[in-house]
């Protein structure tokens, strides 16, 4: 019976574990700065903001109406994209 206690006891800790790990990583990205390069193609979430360095960078915004995802690529100029926190 000790045995199946320690098991068990076991188990729980170790999925609490790699829930606060997720829950971790994803906190890492709120508020993070990324710094876009021309050309790359970054996924964006509701939340994440883009952030004008030069005077008139030009973006392109592809959005999927059926996934629900959205993608922006840096065409010309100089942004960043600042992370809201709803997860990626």
């Amino acid at each position: 019976m000790k045995k199946l206690y320690l098991i068990v006891i076991t188990f729980i800790v170790l999925i609490g574990c790699e829930n606060d790990a997720r829950f971790m990583h994803d906190r890492d990205k709120i508020g993070k700065n990324i710094r876009m390069e021309q050309g790359k193609v970054y996924k964006i979430q509701k939340g994440d903001q883009i952030e004008k360095i030069s005077e008139n960078p030009q973006l392109k915004i592809d959005s999927n109406l059926t996934s629900g995802e959205s993608s922006v690529t840096l065409l010309s100029g100089e942004a960043s994209i600042i992370r809201g926190g709803s997860g990626e």
